[in-house]
């Protein structure tokens, strides 16, 4: 059996895996794109809860023997190199490169035989685009549907993959902010998408107040099926530009989350017309592989400034590698607004 989890949280189930006991010594530790396995022996059903709880699922291959299949194994039967793609529950979405056009059945088959829950197989038609953040998807393989079904840190989220933005990367960032928040916090999750920032955090914290906040008509509307589905209530769907909700909202948050890398610093000063007095803001931000972080902080630092207020950084990293020059970072800010009486 083996304890399957996304590489970004890999080495922390890792230590929790030896500390408790139960990596196998003398089996292999397996390797994909996006997914890290640990060869593992469960006795205990506690620690089965314990690994889903940090992210990890148990996986068995359908032999029934302590061996998974990696789409990577399979493709190296066929002679061929596998190139990235990802798992969104029943759907998967690849990157095929020109070099690899006229390969897409063997990815498909390497892909779906590895996944038995993967019904579909996608590849990416073009970069992400627009205020709605979407990317153009051709069907390849397998059943001919768009809807995915994915479930992370013990919630399900439903939508369609043409019409929403939505990346199975964030899962340890979803899991991470969602264990910061406080009993109470009211929270703003700026851009939030079909809502998985917001609901994991409601999930987790049942006595916050969590605003999210979406442009996208269609993001919305799955947004509003997947706070059903999660049964968080506590998490009140917006339809809206942030820069035009923001005043109505003034004042309102202990946390601020901004998952928009590419333009995060434009809506700065409606983040911090929402925010209180103190809050904490986390920014995601893209910048080059030696400084983004420190760009970010000295950027939000700028803006906050201008605004009255100060954001000190108290956390940072990166994200994950978005090309070979560039990184998405997250830097964790404390924000504090300035008495501009005592600057007079």
């Amino acid at each position: 059996m083996y304890a399957k989890i996304s590489k970004d949280r890999a080495e922390e189930l890792k230590k929790f895996l030896i500390r408790n006991s139960v990596l196998v010594k003398g089996f292999k530790v397996l390797h994909s794109n996006s997914y890290v396995l640990y060869p593992v022996d469960i006795k205990v059903a506690k620690i089965k809860k314990l690994i889903e709880k940090r992210g990890g699922t148990l996986v068995a291959d359908s032999s029934g023997s302590s061996t998974a299949a990696l789409p990577e194994a399979a493709a190296k039967k066929q002679n061929f190199r596998m190139p990235g793609y990802d798992i969104l529950g029943n759907i998967s979405v690849v990157e095929i490169p020109d070099r690899m056009e006229g390969e897409e059945g063997a990815i498909s088959k390497a892909i779906m035989e590895s996944h038995k829950g993967v019904g579909t197989v996608l590849a990416k038609a073009g970069p992400v685009t627009g205020i709605y953040r979407t990317r153009k998807l051709k069907y390849v393989a397998g059943k001919r549907s768009y809807i995915a079904t994915y479930r992370e840190n013990g919630c399900t989220f439903r939508f369609n993959v043409r019409d929403v933005f939505f990346s199975s990367r964030l899962s340890y960032e979803r899991a991470r902010i969602a264990s910061l928040a406080s009993p109470r916090e009211k929270v703003i999750v700026m851009f939030a998408g079909a809502g998985p920032f917001a609901i994991e955090i409601a999930k987790r914290q049942p006595s916050a107040e969590v605003i999210a906040i979406d442009i996208n008509r269609k993001a919305f509307e799955w947004m509003k099926e997947n706070v059903s589905i999660n049964k968080t209530s506590n998490v009140t769907p917006v339809l809206g530009d942030v820069d035009a909700v923001a005043e109505k909202y003034a004042g309102f948050a202990d946390r601020i989350v901004m998952p928009l890398p590419k333009s995060s610093h434009l809506h700065m000063r409606s983040a911090l017309l929402m925010a209180k007095k103190k809050a904490v803001i986390h920014v995601y931000a893209f910048g080059s592989t030696e400084g983004a972080a420190a760009d970010t902080a000295k950027e939000v630092g700028r803006l906050a400034d201008e605004i009255g207020y100060s954001a000190r950084p108290v956390f940072s990293r990166v994200v994950r590698n978005y090309s070979p020059k560039e990184n998405e970072v997250v830097v964790d800010f404390i924000v504090r607004k300035r008495d501009l009486r005592k600057r007079q």
